[in-house]
């Protein structure tokens, strides 16, 4: 899994998350409204990804971390150049909408970091799951994480994360 940069509101160190147990992605995928209907247009390590024609193209990305990008296509490997593209001809179009989401983890347990302090963080659910597209008419086809913050936290008890997430909603 690759790590994301936490970055606590009223702290100056820098956090780099090792593991979130069950994933980032494991909690998206388990609220029900990520839908399929699309595939990852190219190939590692030379991805050149693109959309055929009469495809729609719902996202970019070099590499598929499912910390960082999350649809129901498996990503496969990622990129040493170049960026693969995400496609589908089930939806004729999708907008691009900015959200916070909320999760709770009940552990943290901390590990050796130098410039960051390094978590692994357990026990990880949901806050008030809500729909990931504001219009019912749409469904949630892609997940972008753009960061990850903490809320105050004295260190001691559940930490609570914001995740800054864009989510490609088609319809």
């Amino acid at each position: 899994m690759a790590s994301c940069t936490i970055a606590p509101r009223r702290d100056p160190v820098r956090w780099r998350v090792l593991s979130m147990t069950p994933s980032f992605q494991d909690n998206i995928k388990s609220t029900g409204q990520l839908a399929s209907g699309a595939a990852w247009a190219g190939t590692a390590p030379w991805c050149n990804g693109r959309c055929n024609s009469g495809e729609l193209q719902v996202a970019v990305a070099s590499e598929g971390s499912p910390d960082l990008i999350i649809s129901t296509s498996p990503f496969g490997s990622d990129c040493l150049f170049g960026s693969k593209a995400l496609c589908t001809t089930q939806y004729s179009s999708c907008t691009l909408s900015s959200t916070t989401l909320q999760i709770q983890c009940s552990s943290t347990a901390a590990g050796p970091g130098g410039f960051y302090s390094t978590y692994k963080l357990t026990g990880c659910s949901w806050v008030n799951p809500g729909p990931l597209c504001a219009s019912s008419s749409t469904r949630a086809v892609a997940v972008r994480t753009t960061a990850f913050k903490t809320t105050p936290w004295d260190y001691s008890g559940p930490l609570l994360l914001d995740a800054n997430v864009e989510v490609s909603c088609c319809a």
